[in-house]
């Protein structure tokens, strides 16, 4: 369903379920503009009108478990990842589950779960794409475009019916949770090697990365991502710690 202007693709979403809880997996809400685009805890979102894909798609996960619900996190951006592979080099995703060129961010996702008793009701998960916009104006460190890595135009609603033919293939995934997370975490941002991180402790408004290296930034390499979707990172001496999202930021320097 296209609708030039709203607040929020995954609000609207949430107000028509409210009004018909009846609407199918699949179901799939874009628009041109959004006037209150949220990324993860509140982050804002940056988009030119009419220059970006901004969509949220519904997904019934009632044959998963609760405790499986990072399984989400997991298929979108693998999808995502695959489909953007035929527009650029070194795509990748970011933990748990930005998309990446290189060190400067492509995809937003905000998944969110609607659970009701011991089940999970629906998901969403909304999606910000920068595909034409030339210039970012806001003070997010690190983005960029398709249009600014190949030079080239892209066609929006190709591209979104490539990603949801993507999530119609990926779906059994679901219910071989190894396959999914190997093919997940070999497409994770700095699977391999050692790289600068530093925990969040007490910032009000925490991001999950950080421009200038400090005295308390540690390396580490990503060891594991475990099934509750928690980060598990080895430093150079060994120890092993396990953080939530925003609880470590990554230093890209």
């Amino acid at each position: 369903m296209y609708i030039k202007r709203t607040d929020s693709t995954n609000n609207l979403m949430k107000q028509m379920l409210c009004q018909n809880n009846n609407l199918a997996e699949g179901f799939t809400i874009y628009t041109d503009f959004q006037t209150a685009g949220r990324g993860q805890q509140g982050n804002g979102w940056e988009s030119e009108e009419g220059r970006n894909l901004l969509f949220t798609t519904l997904f019934r996960l009632h044959d998963i478990r609760i405790e499986e619900q990072f399984l989400l996190s997991e298929l979108v951006p693998l999808a995502l990842v695959e489909v953007l592979d035929k527009y650029a080099d070194e795509i990748s995703i970011k933990w748990p589950n930005d998309i990446y060129w290189k060190d400067k961010k492509l995809v937003g996702i905000l998944i969110e779960h609607c659970i009701i008793g011991e089940r999970l009701d629906y998901s969403i998960a909304g999606i910000g794409i920068n595909v034409n916009q030339e210039e970012f104006k806001s003070k997010a460190p690190n983005p960029i475009s398709l249009k600014q890595i190949t030079g080239k135009e892209t066609d929006r609603e190709r591209l979104l019916q490539e990603i949801l033919d993507k999530f119609a293939e990926l779906r059994p995934l679901l219910h071989h949770p190894e396959e999914l997370k190997m093919r997940y975490m070999q497409r994770l941002y700095r699977r391999n090697g050692m790289y600068l991180y530093k925990e969040n402790k007490c910032d009000s408004h925490p991001m999950n990365i950080q421009t200038t290296a400090t005295p308390d930034a540690f390396l580490a390499r990503i060891s594991d991502v475990l099934p509750d979707g928690r980060l598990q990172l080895r430093t150079a001496t060994g120890e092993v710690h396990i953080y939530h999202f925003k609880e470590v930021k990554y230093v890209i320097c």
